[in-house]
Protein backbone atom coordinates (compact mmCIF):
# COMPACT_ATOMS: atom_id res chain seq x y z
CA UNK A 1 0.00 0.00 0.00
CA UNK A 2 1.45 3.32 -1.09
CA UNK A 3 1.56 6.15 1.43
CA UNK A 4 0.30 9.54 0.30
CA UNK A 5 2.51 12.55 0.73
CA UNK A 6 1.36 15.33 3.02
CA UNK A 7 0.58 17.57 0.05
CA UNK A 8 -1.57 14.91 -1.59
CA UNK A 9 -3.48 14.21 1.60
CA UNK A 10 -4.01 17.94 2.14
CA UNK A 11 -5.38 18.25 -1.40
CA UNK A 12 -7.69 15.31 -0.79
CA UNK A 13 -8.89 16.89 2.46
CA UNK A 14 -9.66 20.15 0.62
CA UNK A 15 -11.69 18.23 -1.95
CA UNK A 16 -13.61 16.40 0.77
CA UNK A 17 -14.28 19.64 2.65
CA UNK A 18 -15.55 21.41 -0.46
CA UNK A 19 -17.80 18.44 -1.24
CA UNK A 20 -19.27 18.46 2.26
CA UNK A 21 -19.91 22.21 2.11
CA UNK A 22 -21.47 21.92 -1.33
CA UNK A 23 -23.76 19.09 -0.28
CA UNK A 24 -24.77 20.98 2.84
CA UNK A 25 -25.64 24.11 0.90
CA UNK A 26 -27.56 22.13 -1.73
CA UNK A 27 -29.50 20.38 1.03
CA UNK A 28 -30.40 23.76 2.52
CA UNK A 29 -31.48 25.10 -0.85
CA UNK A 30 -33.85 22.19 -1.50
CA UNK A 31 -35.14 21.85 2.05
CA UNK A 32 -37.93 24.34 1.45
CA UNK A 33 -39.37 22.16 -1.30
CA UNK A 34 -39.83 19.25 1.08
CA UNK A 35 -40.88 20.91 4.33
CA UNK A 36 -40.16 24.48 5.26
CA UNK A 37 -38.94 23.68 8.79
CA UNK A 38 -37.32 27.06 9.37
CA UNK A 39 -40.24 29.04 7.92
CA UNK A 40 -37.81 31.30 6.11
CA UNK A 41 -39.09 34.08 3.87
CA UNK A 42 -38.74 33.58 0.09
CA UNK A 43 -35.94 36.15 -0.23
CA UNK A 44 -33.81 34.23 2.28
CA UNK A 45 -34.45 30.94 0.51
CA UNK A 46 -33.54 32.55 -2.81
CA UNK A 47 -30.28 33.79 -1.32
CA UNK A 48 -29.49 30.32 0.04
CA UNK A 49 -30.26 28.82 -3.37
CA UNK A 50 -27.99 31.28 -5.15
CA UNK A 51 -25.14 30.70 -2.70
CA UNK A 52 -25.46 26.93 -3.02
CA UNK A 53 -25.50 27.16 -6.81
CA UNK A 54 -22.33 29.25 -6.81
CA UNK A 55 -20.72 26.94 -4.25
CA UNK A 56 -21.49 23.90 -6.37
CA UNK A 57 -19.31 25.31 -9.15
CA UNK A 58 -16.32 26.03 -6.88
CA UNK A 59 -14.86 22.49 -6.94
CA UNK A 60 -15.17 22.43 -10.73
CA UNK A 61 -13.46 25.82 -11.05
CA UNK A 62 -10.72 24.72 -8.67
CA UNK A 63 -10.11 21.56 -10.69
CA UNK A 64 -9.99 23.56 -13.92
CA UNK A 65 -7.47 26.04 -12.50
CA UNK A 66 -5.20 23.31 -11.15
CA UNK A 67 -5.44 21.43 -14.47
CA UNK A 68 -4.58 24.53 -16.48
CA UNK A 69 -1.57 25.22 -14.23
CA UNK A 70 -0.30 21.67 -14.77
CA UNK A 71 -0.62 22.02 -18.54
CA UNK A 72 1.62 25.13 -18.63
Amino acid sequence: MKKLSKKASADEQKKINSLIITLGLCTLSFAHYIVNPLALPPATMLTISLVSTIASFLPLASAYISFSKKMK
